[in-house]
Formats: C-alpha cells, structure tokens, sequence
C-alpha cells in the first residue's frame, strides 16, 4: 500500500470517528461530559496508533498527543457546562 493512501485511510478514520462524536456531542446534551472524553480518548489513541505504524513513536509525541488532547477535552467540558 502507497504511503500516501495510507495516511489517507489514518485520516479518514480520525475524522469519520470524530463527525461521529461530534454529532453526538451537539444531539445528546446529557452526554456532554463523556462523549468530550471520548473524543479526547480517540485522538490521543489514533495519533499513537500512526506513529506505532510509521515507527516514529517517541516519548515526546506521545506527550504531544496527551497535552493536546487533554487541552481539548477542558475546553469542551468547559463550553457545555
């Protein structure tokens, strides 16, 4: 498989996984708290499943991953409270 069609399929799935939890996120008001976990969980995982894949998974990405992730679960929790 071309490199470029698998960055394509990572991609596709990150963003297919995130719609998904977005619309949840805007539909199911009660939810809010767990699905902004959720797609904290799934961003976090994803970008160390990639790297896994592509043998550049490092220490510092991983923290990369997490502090992104973590900033854009508190904003999320933050917005719907």
């Amino acid at each position: 498989m071309s490199k470029v069609l698998k960055t394509f399929n990572h991609y596709s799935v990150l963003v297919f996984g995130l719609l998904i939890l977005s619309l949840c996120f805007f539909y199911l008001p009660a939810y809010r708290i767990v699905i902004s976990v959720l797609l904290g969980l799934i961003y976090f995982i994803w970008g160390l499943v990639t790297h896994w894949q592509d043998d550049s998974l490092h220490w510092p990405v991983v923290l990369e991953y997490l502090c992104f992730s973590l900033l854009a679960v508190i904003i999320l929790i933050f917005l719907s409270l």
